[in-house]
């Protein structure tokens, strides 16, 4: 079975990690809280560096939201765009607003790795809809925790 880490069981964990990452002498930390070098150490490559990864997917899971969110969001003002171009017969607009649009899903698709990027140069256009892109994004994000 394996041991349990002593500095993560320790009341002062906060405060020796504070120090590790101040980057004082790990024999110094020990000494002041009862710990010896080693144990330090392990813990700062075992334990903390875990944490930081955690965290790291955390904010990554966190940074996916915000551009998919802001993604959603331009590709509704395109849409809204193209309709208003379409009801007002103004073709010009609404041309603009198609090839917008188009660029919207192809991008989607490529971060959703639907799409090669080359695809879209030969204009063979996205594997998938805008909306089939959110829900496919959004039930990945729900299974990786």
């Amino acid at each position: 079975m394996p041991q349990r880490c002593k500095v993560c069981a320790a009341p002062d964990r906060a405060a020796i990690e504070s120090a590790i990452v101040a980057g004082e002498s790990l024999r110094d930390i020990g000494a002041r809280h009862g710990l010896t070098k080693d144990c330090l150490h392990r813990h700062a490559t075992r334990c903390v560096r875990q944490a930081i990864q955690v965290r790291a997917e955390q904010r990554s899971a966190r940074l996916a939201d915000r551009i998919l969110d802001e993604m959603d969001d331009l590709h509704a003002a395109t849409r809204s765009i193209l309709t208003e171009a379409t009801q007002s017969k103004d073709l010009r607009m609404a041309l603009a607003a198609i090839s917008e649009a188009r660029r919207n899903v192809a991008l989607a698709a490529r971060m959703a790795g639907t799409l090669d990027p080359a695809d879209t140069q030969r204009g063979s256009g996205p594997l998938v809809t805008w909306e089939e892109f959110v829900v496919l994004y959004r039930s990945a994000r729900s299974t990786q925790g």
